[in-house]
């Protein structure tokens, strides 16, 4: 497998633009681990409006899927939604991740500048209580 063009994560926004309740998507990298082979891999990582009621997750992830799927001519997909994961994942996905869509530059900011800040609290809530406790 192979990490995605730049071309590639376009076609990839594109199909993924026309998901309605879709804000932010990564690529998480994970793929990338596989060897061999000239197909792209991408396995997503999704954040939805936080509007959308959770039943809605799983369909639009499924539907995410086939659509970058066919965009870039490749069964290799997968998806994780972002809402409720592991704060470790979502953390992973902004820093080491590549954003591949954003309905908006400064909603992603707002979002990665929000993660950062809780990872930094929590790392010094840790270590605090770790000394003090």
């Amino acid at each position: 497998m192979r990490r995605p063009t730049k071309a590639e994560y376009d076609l990839a926004g594109k199909a993924l633009s026309t998901l309605e309740g879709v804000r932010l998507a990564y690529d998480l990298g994970e793929a990338y681990q596989a060897t061999g082979g000239d197909e792209c891999a991408v396995d997503l990582g999704i954040l939805l409006v936080p509007t959308l009621p959770a039943e809605r997750y799983d369909p639009i992830r499924l539907e995410a899927i086939e659509k970058v799927a066919v965009s870039l001519g490749t069964p290799h997909v997968g998806a994780v939604i972002l809402n409720g994961a592991s704060p470790s994942l979502v953390y992973s996905a902004i820093t080491r991740g590549e954003p591949i869509f954003s309905r908006s530059i400064a909603d992603r900011a707002r979002f990665e500048t929000a993660i950062r800040n809780e990872f930094l609290r929590t790392v010094y809530d840790t270590s605090h209580a770790a000394r003090h406790g």
